[in-house]
């Protein structure tokens, strides 16, 4: 994960629930987004603009169970986005099903880019 655009939202209770906790894939996910359930992410109550993201990005709607947002790009419905999947671990994301557990850890954006090099230049991704 790297930090999303609204990572200042979330104080030192809410970062450490969503990169503490161990989430499970709840059942409603589909293309536009996985529904996770596990510890509440809770954040600054703040009116955000909808807005357009990148799967995998991940945000947080009022009742802190994180949603990561799927292939079919949908918009965040004014919730605040507090990471991001890195590219090198969307083939892995989309092969989540319901049920599965995930845990989430931070990488630096660098890394992340080189990682997703990586993946292309050895062909893991098609």
């Amino acid at each position: 994960m790297v930090a999303g655009p609204q990572v200042d939202l979330f104080d030192d209770a809410g970062l450490a629930a969503f990169f503490g906790g161990r989430y499970q894939v709840g059942a409603a996910s589909d293309r536009r987004g996985l529904r996770l359930s596990g510890p509440a992410v809770t954040h600054a109550k703040a009116d955000l603009p909808s807005q357009g993201v990148l799967p995998g990005a991940v945000q947080i709607p009022p009742d802190g169970q994180p949603i990561i947002l799927g292939w079919d790009g949908p918009v965040t419905g004014g919730y605040p986005v507090v990471a991001g999947v890195v590219t090198a671990d969307w083939p892995r994301l989309a092969q989540l099903r319901p049920g599965d557990r995930v845990r989430f850890a931070t990488i630096a954006r660098e890394a992340a880019r080189e990682l997703a090099a990586a993946q292309w230049e050895i062909g893991d991704i098609a």
